[in-house]
C-alpha cells in the first residue's frame, strides 16, 4: 500500500507492507524523483531477507520506454488537433485576469501579438491549438521542473460574445475547473460610472433612473419594479445581480455622458434614450 504526493520542489512518498508490518516514509527536496521509490523498495528487500533488486537498472529501462513512447503521444496528440482554425477573437480580447474561489486568479496578457499565461509564480506564452483553446509548451522533463505539461486552457463566452470565463484541466477525475473573468474596463472607473447616471426612457413610456449607492456602485429602477443593484461586469457593461442572466450597457454620447443603456436579458434586447433634458448629477 503506498501513497505520493509532491509540489514544487518537495516529494513525500510513504509505502507499507501490512502483512510483515512495515512502513517506510521518504521525503525530498526534489519533484518529479525516483529516489524515494528506490530507498523504499532497497528497504523492503533487506526486511523480508531478500537481495536488494537493481532498482535502478529496473527504472532506467522504464525510464527508456517511457522515452520511446513520447514521440508516438505526441503524434497522437497531433492528430486530435483541428488544422485551419482560428480563435473567434482577437488575440487582445482574451487578455484579462480570470479568478476561482478555489484555485485563485490566473492571468492572461497580450504583447507584440501573442498570449501569455501566468499562474502562481509560473509564466509561459500560449500556443494556439484549435478554436478558442491554447496551450503551454511541452515541459522539459527534468527534475524541479514547474511547467505543467502542454496544459490545455480553453475560453468561453457570454451570449453577447464577450470572453467570460476560461477552463483549466487542474484535476484529471473531475470537471475541467472554470474561472471568472474579474471586471475590467470602463465598468471599474468611478468616472465612467457617474457618467452613467440619470432617468432614461424605454420604449417610450418606461422611466429607467439609474444612481449610485454609498459606495459608488450603480443601481437601476425601471418603473416601479424595486432597484437593483448594478455590478461592473466588462467593458461599459454591467451585471443586474439580482435578475439572473440580465446585463445593461451603457453607450456614451459626444458629450461623455451616457446616452442610452442597453437591456441584455435572455427573452431580447431592449434600448433606453436617456429622457430629454435629463442630465447627471
Amino acid at each position: 500500500m503506498w501513497h505520493g504526493g509532491d509540489f514544487t520542489g518537495t516529494f513525500a512518498l510513504m509505502t507499507m507492507l501490512p502483512d510483515r508490518g512495515v512502513g517506510v516514509a521518504v521525503f525530498t527536496n526534489r519533484d518529479q524523483s525516483i529516489v524515494p521509490e528506490i530507498l523504499a523498495n532497497y528497504v523492503f528487500d533487506r526486511v523480508s531477507g531478500k537481495e536488494p533488486i537493481p532498482w535502478l537498472d529496473r527504472y532506467r529501462e522504464l525510464r527508456r520506454k517511457f522515452v520511446a513512447q513520447l514521440d508516438v503521444d505526441r503524434q497522437a496528440r497531433k492528430a486530435t488537433r483541428r488544422p485551419d482554425t482560428r480563435p473567434s477573437h482577437e488575440l487582445t480580447d482574451y487578455a484579462g485576469d480570470y479568478e476561482h474561489p478555489g484555485y485563485g486568479r490566473m492571468t492572461i496578457t497580450h504583447t507584440e501579438g501573442k498570449l501569455n499565461w501566468a499562474y502562481r509564480g509560473m509564466s509561459e506564452p500560449l500556443a494556439h491549438r484549435h478554436y478558442d483553446t491554447f496551450e503551454l509548451p511541452e515541459a522539459p522533463d527534468a527534475p524541479g521542473r514547474q511547467l505543467p505539461d502542454r496544459f490545455a486552457i480553453s475560453f468561453s463566452t457570454d451570449r453577447e460574445g464577450n470572453i467570460a470565463s476560461l477552463a483549466a484541466p487542474f484535476e484529471p477525475l473531475v470537471k475541467e475547473i472554470v474561472f471568472t473573468r474579474i471586471a475590467a474596463g470602463d465598468c471599474a472607473n468611478p468616472a465612467f460610472r457617474q457618467h452613467c447616471t440619470g432617468t432614461f426612457i424605454s420604449q417610450g413610456v418606461t422611466t429607467v433612473v439609474v444612481g449610485q449607492d454609498g459606495d459608488g456602485q450603480l443601481t437601476v429602477t425601471i418603473g416601479s419594479q424595486p432597484t437593483y443593484k448594478l455590478r461592473p461586469y466588462q467593458s461599459r457593461t454591467f451585471v443586474i445581480d439580482e435578475l439572473e442572466g440580465c446585463r445593461v450597457e451603457f453607450h456614451l454620447g459626444p458629450h461623455g455622458e451616457a446616452d442610452e443603456l442597453i437591456f441584455h436579458q435572455p427573452h431580447g434586447t431592449f434600448v433606453a434614450r436617456r429622457a430629454q433634458g435629463a442630465v447627471s448629477p
